[in-house]
């Protein structure tokens, strides 16, 4: 804040003024960026920890998943080869001056590719038996489940289980 003290009189027309400021000094405010607006499975970025303090004299600490990470002091922190373990994990900033701390925090959102985690598994079924497949995958986005029967691809179902009531077929298919 700027303030001017000013005096004059009516003997003279010359105005005397000095000006002085007021610096208030505050606890740092904070924001983080990331470099990349998608996060892929094995991509590096940086994520950047912005402060405004006074004084201006700044200490950045990092933390990722809640563990403090040794050695990293400034204000951005590259990340290499990201992982889908790491897909829902925060990464905290944290930033002091001699006023005071502020910590600001940031979900990971990591994409990856659909994983097959259970696999559905071949039955012997005679007609009218009901007869159900099971598919689980794990993947960012969620996965979307497609089944297709024979070698011709024909749409069979797009859930996560493949339902047949009383099974009509009259031959040996092949559901993929």
């Amino acid at each position: 804040m700027n303030i001017k003290c000013s005096s004059f009189s009516d003997s003279s027309l010359q105005l005397i003024f000095k000006s002085f400021k007021i610096k208030l000094r505050f606890m740092p405010k904070v924001s983080i960026d990331l470099s990349k607006d998608r996060i892929q499975e094995g991509d590096k970025f940086s994520v950047t920890c912005n402060s405004k303090a006074y004084p201006e004299n700044v200490a950045y600490k990092w933390f990722f998943g809640g563990i403090e990470i040794a050695g990293e002091k400034n204000e951005t922190l590259m990340i290499e080869d990201i992982s889908r373990e790491h897909h829902a994990s925060d990464v905290k900033c944290l930033v002091e001056n001699e006023v005071g701390r502020t910590a600001m925090a940031t979900t990971l959102n990591v994409e990856f590719p659909p994983t097959i985690l259970k696999h559905p598994e071949s039955v012997i079924a005679k007609r009218g038996d009901n007869v159900t497949f099971y598919c689980v995958a794990e993947g960012n986005p969620e996965p979307v489940y497609i089944w297709t029967k024979d070698k011709a691809n024909i749409l069979a179902g797009y859930k996560q289980k493949l339902d047949f009531d009383r099974f009509r077929e009259n031959r040996e298919n092949l559901y993929l």
